[in-house]
């Protein structure tokens, strides 16, 4: 059995972090979660990590990007695995009824070296829960890592011959649940100094095939008592 640290990587580089938003947009909260996208970035050391709330009649929302190259793993079974990403303790919680929570989901960026506006689109996102969702008052409380550990969904999202690639979106985006105040966290990414507050995917992985030994046969003999009984 193995256990594995995967990072993105730094900068405009594979596998690439990120966020992609729709930024100071005016329109209704259903145009938000459907527009073609207005903002993207791939070389920030922090920034914000979840993001779906009304702020003087604008609705913002940010989706995550996050890659890990697990072609490592190759013919291993994946066994579990958990993704944790690192809080810069900063936030605002002030939604109280549909809070921006931090959805674990699968993603799909046109690159995986760059991000670009237009990977904000829906289209380029998974509906289903991978994790429990971490909530927003936990992750902007305590500057430290959040953890998701994957669920059945979310081990089957791992690219064992490639980039596994996942994404956070804000529970109310993925629920469709209006914000009416604001409701964001900041997080940190690969572009932070080294790499104790990078997103990180750890993953335990055994060789295929392992378990106990099959039995062999043996072919069946009866004791005989050869003593006579006078």
């Amino acid at each position: 059995m193995s256990v594995t640290t995967f990072y993105p990587a730094a900068g405009a580089n594979s596998p690439v972090d990120g966020r992609t938003a729709q930024d100071a947009n005016a329109d209704t909260w259903a145009n938000t979660i459907a527009a073609a996208g207005n903002y993207s970035n791939s070389t920030a050391a922090s920034d914000v990590a979840t993001q779906g709330e009304s702020f003087a009649a604008k609705y913002n929302l940010s989706r995550l990007v996050f890659l890990f190259d697990t072609s490592v793993i190759g013919t291993d079974t994946v066994d579990s695995a958990t993704l944790s990403l690192y809080s810069t303790g900063a936030g605002d919680t002030s939604e109280a009824t549909n809070p921006a929570n931090l959805a674990l989901v699968s993603s799909n960026p046109t690159s995986s070296s760059s991000l670009a506006n237009s990977d904000y689109a829906v289209a380029k996102w998974g509906s289903t829960r991978l994790s429990t969702d971490v909530t927003l008052a936990v992750f902007v409380a305590t500057s430290q890592y959040h953890a998701f550990a994957l669920n059945a969904s979310g081990l089957a999202n791992i690219n064992k011959t490639g980039i596994s690639k996942f994404g956070i979106r804000p529970s109310n985006d993925l629920d469709n649940l209006t914000p009416t105040a604001r409701s964001y966290g900041f997080g940190y990414y690969a572009d932070q100094a080294g790499t104790a507050n990078d997103p990180k995917l750890v993953v335990t992985h055994s060789a295929a095939g392992g378990g106990l030994p099959i039995p062999v046969a043996r072919p069946y003999t009866q004791a005989v008592n050869r003593a006579a009984v006078y």
